[in-house]
């Protein structure tokens, strides 16, 4: 390191001293005033050193200083440089004067054309209004601190995109505001996320929705069916006993079959809610849609031309057969009546889809299936279409844009495809249409044909004595007059607590058990290993107003002798009861 030239000067002071206080000592032997002077002028040569040796000392320290910060500025450099992030400097104004090389390659320009420019006009048209005003922000001192926001940046040669902006200030020592630092992030996947996120939300939502209103419709349809019971019992005893000529049997079996049509919609409601009645089997497609055209064809007005595309060799789906025709009428008959009396298509195919995670979000069910190949039944009308309010609520129970309509049939079909594990993707615009697509998961298992129902049994007499357990005083009332019309003696309990009680005092009698699944204080599952008990080879038939298959998950199969789901014909009563006493003939 060179010699500072003020140490320099001292140095050469000092020797001139010394050489004049050698020279003058010679004569301070004879002259003591001029000795006198000489040892004033020794202690101001002391003192001269010690000041050099001190200013020696700090322009060593000044040294290391300027070394350490112009390290922190190489420091600080390199981490401009090499942010993973775009960063900028700018002027109070907004005018670029430092940039590392991430931010010119988000701008799309190189980083020394970025100096001297505005960074304004690399910010989309669309967004410099809302960055002019965020600016006017930033000088009036809003936010207080570093602020983060969103907006879009164009950069030359390529498609505008999102970014992140984190902005912070630079003030000089009076505190005015001299400039800004500005770090840039594409956001461009951060906010693909952020609408995804949104997107599965809103499809939660709306699936917890669609749960609660099944859980809500499948507890009305088991009360509605209770209530059913009574008046099918009450109507069908009134005919066994009315003449074949009397005036009021053609009333009667008003009140029968309007109570069967009532029975039906219950049955849609339990649909929706995922309780409907399911005989499982491999099914093709295509070959029940094939049974089903001259039934669908009549469903359809005559300006409404129906086209067929079924497909070939195509897998079999684990599904009930009956529950796949409601799906398939009820898609139809919307179809046709968003065609209306104009003329316009209905398409109908089946096929194979190759499904990804993308594709199945946007089902109604997307997120309960796995990704893969899936069996497709779509049905495509060119009628008026949806709007997309509609399509938010169309699969809701009790929602109908129609005058006479019941909201009950989309939502059966939903009820119906979750029950299959399946899914539903709906595409509709007013004026042009709507495309409904049906997603099953395909099997492995060979096709059988669907079961034909088994004819109804002959009439028939009994013997013997009967317990029927049930709430609802008129479903005992009416179960009970049918058996003793048929040759039981018949015992009824109103309770679990009540029948076993009843069945203790008469084991050795009781032939069989009719007994309700949901009663107060003990249900009809906790009765029925009371009775066992007390006679492990009791036959129970249980009743319910949901299905089989939601009544029976608390029972084995050597449980039960039978099932009756309410409201029950008195033939259904009689067939069921013959079952449980004569195995060789359920």
């Amino acid at each position: 390191m060179r010699e500072p030239v003020c140490d320099r000067q001292v140095r050469e002071a000092q020797h001139r001293l010394d050489d004049l206080t050698h020279r003058v000592g010679l004569l301070a032997e004879q002259q003591p005033l001029v000795g006198e002077t000489m040892q004033e002028l020794s202690t101001a040569l002391q003192e001269l050193r010690v000041a050099a040796d001190e200013l020696q000392q700090q322009n060593e320290e000044l040294a290391e200083t300027r070394e350490l910060v112009e390290e922190e500025r190489r420091r600080y450099q390199e981490l401009f440089d090499d942010a993973p992030d775009g960063y900028l400097v700018t002027d109070a104004e907004g005018t670029i004067q430092q940039a590392n090389g991430v931010a010119a390659s988000l701008l799309g320009v190189r980083r020394d054309f970025l100096v001297g420019k505005p960074f304004v006009v690399f910010v989309a048209r669309e967004a410099q209004r809302a960055f002019g005003a965020y600016m006017a922000r930033l000088h009036n001192g809003h936010p207080e601190r570093v602020a983060e926001w969103q907006t879009t940046v164009q950069p030359r040669g390529g498609p505008s995109y999102p970014i992140t902006l984190t902005t912070g200030r630079i003030r000089n020592r009076k505190g005015r505001l001299i400039g800004l630092r500005w770090m840039l992030r594409d956001s461009t996947e951060r906010v693909r996320s952020e609408v995804a996120r949104r997107q599965w939300e809103a499809q939660l939502q709306h699936t917890q929705r669609l749960e609660s209103l099944g859980v809500l419709a499948g507890g009305i349809a088991h009360d509605f069916n209770n209530l059913l019971m009574g008046v099918l019992c009450s109507a069908e005893l009134a005919l066994l006993r009315l003449p074949q000529d009397a005036p009021a049997r053609a009333d009667v079996e008003q009140i029968v079959a309007a109570t069967h049509r009532a029975a039906g919609l219950t049955g849609q409601m339990l649909a929706y809610s995922g309780r409907g009645t399911f005989q499982v089997q491999p099914i093709l497609l295509s070959t029940l849609i094939r049974e089903m055209e001259p039934l669908i064809r009549a469903a359809l007005p005559k300006t409404c031309a129906l086209e067929f595309d079924l497909g070939e060799s195509l897998p079999a789906i684990e599904a009930d057969a009956t529950q796949l025709r409601q799906v398939l009428m009820n898609l139809v008959v919307n179809a046709g009546e968003a065609v209306g009396d104009a003329a316009g298509s209905i398409a109908v195919r089946v096929g194979v889809r190759e499904c990804d995670r993308a594709y199945l979000a946007g089902g109604v069910l997307g997120n309960e299936i796995p990704e893969g190949p899936h069996v497709s039944l779509e049905v495509a009308d060119t009628g008026c279409g949806m709007s997309g309010e509609t399509q938010a609520r169309m699969f809701e129970p009790f929602f109908t844009t129609k005058f006479t309509g019941r909201g009950l049939g989309l939502a059966a079909v939903l009820g119906i495809v979750r029950g299959h594990h399946g899914t539903i993707l709906v595409t509709s615009e007013p004026g042009r249409g709507t495309r409904i697509e049906v997603l099953f998961p395909p099997t492995t298992q060979p096709a059988m044909a669907p079961q034909v129902p088994a004819p109804a049994p002959p009439a028939w007499r009994g013997e013997g004595t009967i317990l029927v357990v049930d709430d609802e005083a008129s479903i005992r009332a009416g179960a009970s007059q049918v058996l003793e019309h048929a040759g039981f003696t018949v015992l009824t309990a109103a309770d679990g607590h009540e029948a076993v009680a009843v069945f203790r005092e008469h084991a050795e009698t009781v032939r069989a058990v009719l007994l309700d699944l949901t009663m107060p204080n003990m249900d009809g599952a906790t009765t029925a290993r009371a009775l066992r008990q007390i006679r492990p080879d009791v036959r129970v038939i249980l009743s319910s107003g949901y299905t089989a298959e939601e009544a029976t998950r608390q029972f084995t199969e050597r449980d039960l002798a039978g099932f009756l789901q309410k409201p029950y014909a008195l033939k259904a009563l009689l067939a069921a009861v013959r079952g449980a006493m004569e195995p060789a003939n359920r």
